[in-house]
Parts: structure tokens; C-alpha cells; sequence
């Protein structure tokens, strides 16, 4: 299984995949269901060309999606970050996860030297994906994501990169 570079013909899917996460597990997500929801399409286009987005295809459909964007500023051009991850209920089990890690790990290779990311403290099954691709856990953020008045942690997870690994 491979993940590949999505480009802006692949909005459309990439959109409905995000929202499905976004409504289906709102405490993993620091974004809001309805507020992406309402955006117009120039809005998303905007949103991908902040990074490289990547996705697994499996029969037509977008099974799963990550984010790979590097910082610009000169202090922390070194640094990168991996998000909106998801994977699509019907694709869990199936590599798709590992697949979307690698190729965003891959690009992170070409130009930071450090990746973090996020994850909500009891999402079990991403903290294992995480660390399956050398994710550690490195601080924690009490409270980070309030849905429906239920607070969520988030852990903050790094791994160094190179064009070695």
C-alpha cells in the first residue's frame, strides 16, 4: 500500500474525508465540524497549499489523509509538523495509517529535521501509529480540545528525521 501527493483535483474527496473525521470524533481534532463545513471550496484550496497533503486510494475511494507543513520562520525553519490525520473506519487495519506516515515522514526528511504532532490522550489507537513510526511522547496539554463540555488532553509527540530514515 502507497500514499501519494494529493493535488488540488483531489479537493473534493480530501474535504469529505476531513469533515467525516471532524464530525465523527470531534475530540480528536483541535478544528470544529461545523466551522470547516461552511467553508467555500477556495477556502480548502487555500488550506492544502499550506503543505503537502497525502492519501491512500483504495478502490476510488480516499481511505485516509495527512498533512505534512513545514515551518518558514527562520528560527524554527528546522521544524515540521504532520496533521489531519484520518483514517476512514471501513480502512483501519489495513496499513493505510503506515502508508500515510511514511510518505508525510518522507517529505519531512527533504526538509526539517524535526517533526511533531498532536494527539488526544485517548486516542489509543493513533498514539500506537505514532509510535509504530518513532513518535515519542514529549509533553502533555491539559484540557487542549473542549467538546460538549468534556475536556481532552492532548500529547505532544516528536521524532527526529533525516534523509536517512
Amino acid at each position: 500500500m502507497k500514499a501519494v501527493r494529493l493535488g488540488p483535483e483531489d479537493i473534493e474527496a480530501i474535504r469529505q474525508v476531513r469533515l467525516e473525521g471532524l464530525r465523527n470524533h470531534p475530540e480528536n481534532f483541535g478544528a470544529d465540524y461545523e466551522h470547516e463545513a461552511a467553508q467555500p471550496l477556495e477556502w480548502w484550496l487555500r488550506r492544502m497549499s499550506g503543505g503537502t497533503s497525502f492519501g491512500v486510494w483504495i478502490d476510488g475511494e480516499l481511505a485516509g489523509i495527512a498533512v505534512f507543513v513545514r515551518q518558514h520562520e527562520k528560527k524554527h525553519a528546522h521544524q515540521g509538523g504532520i496533521g489531519a490525520v484520518y483514517v476512514r473506519p471501513q480502512h483501519r487495519g489495513r496499513g493505510v495509517g503506515d502508508a500515510l506516515m511514511k510518505a508525510a515522514l518522507e517529505e519531512a526528511a527533504k526538509h526539517v529535521e524535526h517533526v511533531t504532532l498532536t494527539v488526544t490522550e485517548s486516542n489509543a489507537g493513533a498514539i500506537r501509529l505514532y509510535e509504530r513510526n518513532g513518535f515519542r511522547v514529549v509533553g502533555r496539554m491539559p484540557a487542549s480540545i473542549r467538546v460538549d463540555g468534556k475536556d481532552h488532553d492532548e500529547l505532544s509527540m516528536h521524532r527526529r528525521v533525516s534523509s536517512s530514515d
